[in-house]
């Protein structure tokens, strides 16, 4: 019924709770003495005590004669009232203790997790889905609020209240006292014969919770491929059943703790009844007085009340027991590796030998899981067979997960030398955005070499590898706050004056028609800035970051033409003095490259120049005419943006840590697959 390792992960709440514990049960003592100065001074006007002689034991004070009546009454409703307050003024710091005790618990277990994934490194996605994460660290710790606050101190309270009302009531009805301590146990019999079904039902209720909120996540950043597939109405079809089925789980749930807690209030009601008649008949006996008959009903409820609590609290506990376990899987992963070794910041190569990579498929696999159902929509391949979205997990035309390690490498070797420009092409899937990730250390588990700055990339210091390489995806990740804000995280002390120097190096500042003040609010996500700005300032901080390396990781995808010709020109400046890494599907933003490598499954199909590349008439040289083709149905603007992208020399290029990327097919990537399967250029044409 206690969590041991839920608890042992907050020990400065454990004060707390024992405090919140010996508070209620100060509470109760104050509440035992009201009660039995209440019962005497009834029983005692009910014999007519108050047109008597006296009133004798009821104000504490013997010997009280009839003129003295109602200063005795008036004394022990004075004490009542007294004894009032202090058993309320107990139960407010009660709950006050349960609340630090809960502040404590969510504080430490929400900075474990921060931690855990800060731990786990940027490709954190690939152990733990993004929506299990979420959830997790807002709502999963939330619940450990009535867990630490509520089920806790209830559970300690609720064992030393009988015990404390037992040894009172023996004093004057040892009979009374021990049939009732008898019933008390009937409760926590009733939580335990429930904790089995509970357990089972609860983790089923937690398994559909975070189930459905990937599969929100998963829709909602493939919203735009679905739509374009058509496959948007049987992704909605199927999320309704998710959603319905967790309301059933829900319902079940709900169904299962009510009839719990009308259980527990049977025995609970009934347990007080028979302290009632307990009482009665022990008076008609002539074995207690009509005093003690009241204090026994009085006293009869606070037996029960304590486990009827317990109960309650226990169902929100299993809740907080669940979610815990949940969270436990995530903090017992392994950390991402990290090395000793800096790489060296005068050397700029990058070299690979004989390097392979595959990794166990996550079990929550979005972007791929999107793909896989828009492709079947879209009729793009046969039943039965896979085609992963790159960087991702297997995936079936039905979503259906494979759980077998995925080779996203075989084989692969080349060498970048100092101030080299490189240009990385292939299909989607071929493992273009692996190999960008292995190179910045956000992945890991490679065979073979990979040696970055003179250092082996697994041998490679975490913080050292991110001043050595920056990495810009397709959708860099913006913070709310200010465009100040955002660029100060590639370097904290810049002046204002270099900040302007990196919007003007992008076309951000004033004389631009996209500009943006360094004051300007950036919203969540940067949802008021088009998919230009975002693009361009992610390259601004990038380029404030000034690190040997920088890899380009689709960084020109579904960007307006200008932002594209502006970028592609800022990237062949940044590579007179550094190297560069471009990863494109439009090859005519690589064919300035001083080499390109061609990857096809993982594996290096072809490598050299633009020119040797067309020379060799291989696959480069038929993606390149596919595209072409594609180029004569563009747009004057379009055409005059493309020629114009790559205007001025290159140099060296090298890589970056940027933001986190969502991997899917681009717009290039369903264009040159429409034209190579060979079907319909009517989409092509938009």
């Amino acid at each position: 019924m206690i969590n041991k390792r839920l608890v042992a992960a907050v020990p400065g709440a454990r004060r707390y709770v024992i405090l919140d514990a010996l508070l209620q049960w100060l509470a109760l003592v104050a509440q035992m003495a009201m009660m039995t100065l209440i019962s005497l001074c009834v029983a005692r006007v009910v014999r007519g005590g108050v047109s008597g002689s006296g009133i004798s034991d009821v104000s504490g004070v013997s010997g009280v004669q009839g003129p003295d009546v109602a200063r005795g009454i008036a004394y022990s409703v004075g004490v009542s009232l007294l004894l009032a307050i202090v058993s309320a003024a107990c139960i407010a710091a009660a709950t006050r203790m349960g609340y630090r005790a809960a502040a404590m618990a969510k504080s430490v277990l929400r900075s474990a997790l921060f931690r855990k994934l800060l731990a786990l490194g940027p490709a954190y996605d690939q152990k733990v889905g993004s929506s299990e994460a979420v959830q997790m660290s807002v709502e999963g710790v939330d619940q450990m609020e009535a867990y630490f606050a509520g089920y806790l101190p209830q559970f300690i309270y609720a064992m030393a209240a009988p015990v404390t009302l037992f040894a009172y009531m023996c004093t004057f009805s040892p009979v009374a006292a021990i049939v009732l301590l008898a019933g008390v146990p009937l409760i926590p019999i009733i939580i335990a014969l429930v904790q089995t079904i509970a357990k089972r039902i609860v983790s089923k209720y937690w398994n559909s919770y975070t189930s459905l909120g990937d599969s929100f996540l998963e829709n909602l950043q493939g919203l735009t491929t679905l739509i374009v597939y058509g496959a948007d109405k049987q992704r909605h079809e199927q999320m309704d059943k998710e959603a319905e089925g967790f309301r059933r789980v829900t319902m079940r749930m709900l169904t299962m703790q009510l009839n719990s807690i009308a259980v527990m209030d049977l025995v609970a009601y009934g347990g007080a009844a028979a302290g009632a008649i307990i009482a009665t008949i022990q008076m008609r006996n002539g074995s207690i007085d009509l005093a003690h008959a009241l204090l026994i009903v009085l006293l009869a409820a606070d037996y029960f009340l304590p486990m009827r609590r317990l109960g309650s609290y226990f169902h929100v506990a299993l809740n907080g027991s669940a979610a815990a376990n949940k969270m436990f899987r995530i903090l017992d992963l392994d950390d991402m590796p990290s090395g000793s070794a800096s790489p060296d910041s005068a050397d700029k190569r990058i070299a690979a030998s004989h390097m392979s990579f595959a990794y166990a498929v996550p079990d929550d696999d979005a972007q791929g899981g999107v793909m896989a159902m828009a492709s079947a929509a879209a009729g793009k391949r046969t039943a039965g067979k896979t085609r992963p979205a790159e960087g991702n997990a297997t995936q079936t035309e039905t979503g259906a997960q494979s759980h077998e390690m995925r080779v996203a490498l075989t084989d692969v070797s080349f060498d970048v030398p100092d101030g080299a420009f490189l240009g990385i092409v292939g299909g989607s899937g071929s493992g273009k955005s692996t190999l960008a990730k292995l190179l910045c250390g956000r992945l890991d588990g490679y065979t073979g070499s990979l040696v970055v700055g003179g250092v082996e990339v697994r041998d490679a210091d975490s913080a050292g590898l991110m001043h050595h390489v920056t990495l810009v995806e397709s959708d860099s990740r913006m913070i709310p706050g200010t465009v100040r804000d955002n660029l100060m995280m590639a370097r904290p002390d810049a002046n204002d004056a270099q900040l302007q120097a990196a919007l003007h190096d992008v076309r951000l500042d004033s004389a631009s028609d996209e500009r943006l003040a360094l004051d300007t609010v950036i919203e969540s996500n940067a949802s008021n800035l088009s998919g230009g700005q975002r693009q361009r300032l992610a390259l601004a901080r990038a380029l404030l970051h000034d690190t040997p390396v920088y890899i380009f990781d689709e960084a020109t995808s579904n960007v307006d033409p200008e932002s594209e010709r502006v970028i592609m020109r800022a990237i062949s400046r940044l590579a007179r003095k550094h190297t560069v890494i471009v990863i494109a599907h439009r090859l005519i933003n690589v064919r300035q490259c001083d080499s390109i490598i061609v990857l096809d499954h993982g594996a290096i199909a072809e490598a050299g120049s633009h020119a040797d590349l067309l020379a060799l008439d291989g696959a480069y040289a038929q993606l390149w005419r596919s595209q072409q083709e594609l180029e004569a149905f563009a747009t004057p603007s379009e055409e005059a943006a493309a020629e114009g992208i790559i205007s001025e020399g290159s140099a060296s290029v090298g890589a970056s840590s940027g933001g986190i990327a969502s991997e899917g097919l681009s717009p290039e990537e369903i264009t040159s697959e429409e034209i190579t399967d060979g079907n319909e250029t009517e989409r092509t044409q938009r």
